[in-house]
């Protein structure tokens, strides 16, 4: 029993390590927006920050941080199955460092086939519909930078439950990703 837990958690880090590197592969191709030479302050994911430049060198703290968490949770795994000290509750336990990478990587790009946010591939068929709200005082974004407050939050909608939320902060960007889904098929929710 205890090898089974072992083995279903391994595969999980081979999982997150297939993403990793998928991501960064997709990345390297056919990136539509934004484009290296654009400033990437426009478009953010985190009101406190703006995305950094969707490279592996530029997210080398978020790299670092992955192969540290995850090796520590390779490492815990090994010691609970030699060391005999199976519990459910060490499981559970080593899960929640892997529940919280997707916040690990803060960069956003828009590719031929789809976006990528974080560590999260999103094709374009995924996407159903986008609504483009601005940012007013009853906003959870409002107070944290001056940019942010005079900014737009775009949704984007992925079925009935889940959405992607990007905040924008000039009106260039905001009209480009209106271009850009208007391009995919992708409607402005009314």
């Amino acid at each position: 029993m205890k090898w089974l837990f072992a083995i279903l958690l391994l595969m999980l880090l081979i999982f997150y390590y297939y993403r990793l590197f998928n991501v960064f592969f997709k990345i390297k191709k056919n990136r539509v927006f934004p484009l290296p030479d654009e400033v990437l302050e426009d478009i953010r994911i985190e009101a406190q920050r703006p995305i950094a430049e969707p490279k592996v060198a530029s997210q080398k703290g978020s790299v670092f941080t992955f192969i540290f968490i995850t090796s520590w949770v390779f490492i815990a795994i090994m010691f609970i199955v030699f060391t005999d000290q199976l519990n459910v509750a060490n499981y559970m336990l080593l899960l929640l460092p892997l529940f919280q990478m997707e916040f690990l990587f803060n960069q956003l790009v828009f590719l031929q086939k789809g976006m990528v946010k974080g560590l999260k591939y999103i094709p374009w068929h995924k996407i159903d519909s986008y609504e483009v709200q601005s940012i007013d005082i009853n906003n959870r974004h409002f107070g944290f930078d001056k940019k942010v407050n005079d900014g737009f939050e775009m949704k984007l909608h992925l079925g009935r439950s889940s959405q992607v939320s990007l905040l924008i902060t000039s009106i260039e960007a905001h009209d480009q990703l209106q271009i850009l889904l208007a391009s995919h098929g992708i409607k402005q929710k009314a």
